[in-house]
């Protein structure tokens, strides 16, 4: 048995020739001409270059071991192409700006560290659940405040900033309208798996990866060396830069009902929870047996912008066993702290009728719900149909896993929430 995700006959499908994806002919010729790989460049060499560069000297989190170990891995494991390099070197030049930006921002305005951070609700949930759904249709609620997608890319402003009237006459927000042009150019089927668009509510997860350590990069390069060092890290100081990112945010637009989501925090609800004091978890779920090998066709095509060398092999050993893990933290928190830790909504349910669900899960939380609520939701859902950019198409066994081992791997899983949409797709 093999599954194929999402169908809609009239949707053009993504591709699944994950090993040799289609590339602008552009983008052919600079691979051609440009250096690959990272040789020579080391976390010093680039935190110097940034402090040259800014003029600023204090770092707002210590950065140079994460990054040294990462780019190690990119070095030795993923095989980064020209464009690869170029990407690469670019974002991490612009996190480590940033980072010092936020030292120097604090240092003027020392508040910002202690700005008052309403609880969040947070949707968490395996990659491909629909906790992208869920999370928009919740950023549509009266009030609703998010971390939309060009504040991931620059959440900290320059320190000549001062607050437009317009928050969207900020020139941050053309850039990330920009970002996402170039990101649709480099790779259509990313857009097919995951619509993005600069106002769109986003993961904060990337905000995460913005300190360099965190499981975000893991989706955009083959790095298992890194992934292992992740893993046996204390999660506290990720998380302690990612509550403070958010502060800048709140800082620069306030806001009383924050909805934030990202699978990432599936293993990491300790931390989650430690650093964003009486936030409300809302796990979606769906059948691993879809959404594992969903997810790591993602993966592969966010992995085709960084490199020419696609093993869609390792990528689906490195993912079943990584969301094996994530899920297993995820369900032991669960047992420690009480089943009513944590909200819980079946991806078949949010489907079959969507604007149910959010009624509900406002009564549960305690908010307002009104007939222009509800009328404000199905319009919002109607004009965002599913597959608007294509179909999502993906196979189990593209990645080398079987459904069968699959639907064991995480059979416990699927019995206590009784999912079985892999079989029913069939």
């Amino acid at each position: 048995m093999d599954t194929v995700g999402d169908v809609a006959p009239s949707a053009r499908p993504s591709s699944r020739s994950y090993a040799q994806p289609a590339r602008p002919w552009v983008r052919r010729l600079y691979d051609t001409l440009a250096p690959e790989g990272l040789r020579g460049v080391t976390a010093a060499r680039l935190i110097d270059e940034a402090r040259r560069a800014t003029g600023l000297e204090r770092l707002a989190c210590e950065v140079e071991e994460p990054l040294g170990v990462l780019l190690e891995s990119l070095r030795e494991e993923a095989r980064l192409s020209a464009t690869g390099r170029l990407i690469t070197l670019s974002d991490a030049r612009t996190c480590l700006r940033l980072n010092l930006r936020a030292a120097a921002w604090l240092e003027r305005r020392p508040e910002i560290a202690d700005i008052p951070f309403p609880p969040p609700v947070v949707v968490i949930g395996l990659p491909r659940s629909g906790t992208t759904l869920l999370h928009r249709l919740l950023g549509q609620l009266p009030g609703a405040r998010f971390v939309a997608t060009w504040e991931t890319l620059e959440p900290v402003p320059a320190l000549d900033w001062h607050p437009p009237a317009d928050p969207l006459a900020d020139p941050r927000v053309g850039k990330g309208h920009q970002a996402a042009r170039i990101l649709r150019w480099l790779s259509p089927d990313l857009f097919v798996a995951h619509a993005m668009g600069a106002l769109e509510p986003e993961e904060e997860a990337l905000l995460l990866a913005k300190c360099f350590r965190s499981g975000v990069p893991e989706t955009s390069y083959y790095i298992p060396s890194y992934a292992r060092w992740i893993e046996q890290q204390d999660a506290l100081p990720t998380y302690r830069w990612l509550a403070l990112m958010l502060r800048f945010l709140q800082w620069q637009h306030a806001g009383q009902s924050w909805f934030l989501k990202s699978p990432h925090h599936l293993g990491e609800l300790d931390a989650l929870r430690t650093v964003l004091p009486g936030c409300t978890v809302i796990q979606i779920h769906r059948d691993p047996v879809v959404t594992v090998p969903s997810f790591c066709s993602l993966v592969a095509h966010g992995h085709a912008i960084m490199s020419n060398h696609i093993d869609p092999h390792e990528i689906g050993r490195h993912w079943a066993r990584r969301l094996e893990r994530m899920l297993a933290r995820c369900m032991e928190h669960r047992r420690v702290h009480g089943e009513d830790s944590v909200i819980d909504v079946l991806y078949a349910d949010l489907v079959a009728d969507p604007v149910a669900v959010i009624e509900r899960l406002c009564t549960q939380l305690g908010r307002p719900w009104s007939d222009e609520t509800r009328a404000r939701l199905a319009a919002w859902h109607a004009e965002h149909p599913r597959h608007r950019d294509g179909r999502h198409a993906y196979g189990a066994r593209d990645f080398g896993l079987e459904p069968g081992e699959l639907a064991e791997r995480f059979s416990g899983y699927r019995e206590r929430f009784g999912l079985d949409e892999a079989e029913a797709e069939a």
